[in-house]
């Protein structure tokens, strides 16, 4: 394996993390749509990698759209689309309990998968879990004794909280999971970052090789140490972070994404 580069605008391929990267809730973070754009011009390749399993990869889409990126679905990695892609893999088409959203369970149908709630009588060897909004003391009693009864659990991803638009945080599936395994003593199997399943997938799909790939985003937890996992360079946007240490696997570090198109187009004109 060669050696991986040593500035920004080397490598062939740049995964980005969406949420507090690419945008912020609603708003497009500045300076993203031009790197997007400028990396596209050097015939870069572009692609989205996110925890996000509350929507599919085409709601993602028309969201980027919006703001003004271009995108299409299959360069959209989402824990809800590799879920999915998982358990075609090792199962195949199977019937699954699945505790999320209608996203959630129309990506788990468009492979092939039938779907139960929690609440149905319908045995099932498979439950899910994504970002319920619906969840309830009811629903965490039912996804348990699926659970207690013999059912695999698998949680789309390990995160524990998810930025909401008021400044606070919400309960991201990582918590619900905790909540069902307090009641089970199971711990869910997960499969986005920092998994390197995840970033596996996007390797196989495009015949890449770790080193010409750069993972760009702003949680060390999961976008840094996922991408180390994988044998990943990785761009750590510190944004408003003042850290001692650096996460493992860090190459790169920036405080924003415009930080970032300003080095890039620097060594560019190089």
């Amino acid at each position: 394996m060669k050696s991986s580069p040593t500035q920004l605008i080397d490598y062939s391929t740049y995964i980005f993390d969406l949420d507090g990267c690419i945008h912020f809730g609603n708003t497009v973070a500045e300076g993203a749509p031009e790197l997007i754009h400028f990396l596209r011009k050097r015939k870069k390749r572009v692609l989205f990698l996110s925890n996000n399993s509350t929507h599919s990869p085409e709601s993602i889409n028309l969201m980027l759209n919006g703001m003004g990126i271009t995108a299409a679905p299959e360069d959209i990695y989402l824990a809800s689309s590799i879920t999915a892609r998982f358990i075609m893999e090792a199962h195949g088409e199977s019937t699954l309990c699945v505790a999320g959203t209608d996203d959630l369970i129309e990506t788990l149908r468009a492979q092939g998968h039938s779907i139960v709630p929690p609440e149905s009588d319908t045995e099932t060897d498979i439950f899910v879990l994504g970002r319920d909004l619906t969840f309830s003391f009811s629903r965490l009693k039912a996804c348990a004794n699926r659970i207690l009864r013999g059912a695999t659990f698998y949680a789309c991803n390990c995160d524990n909280t998810h930025p909401s638009l008021d400044g606070g945080k919400e309960p991201e599936t990582g918590a619900i999971a905790a909540a069902i395994t307090a009641m089970t003593g199971n711990s869910p199997r997960t499969f986005g970052k920092p998994e390197r399943y995840a970033y596996e997938c996007i390797m196989e799909d495009f015949a890449l090789e770790p080193d010409e790939c750069l993972m760009i985003g702003d949680n060390p937890s999961t976008d840094i140490q996922g991408a180390h996992a994988a044998g990943i360079d990785a761009c750590w946007l510190m944004l408003a972070a003042q850290p001692e240490i650096l996460p493992d696997g860090t190459t790169h570090t920036y405080r924003t994404i415009t930080d970032v198109y300003i080095a890039m187009q620097k060594q560019a004109s190089e």
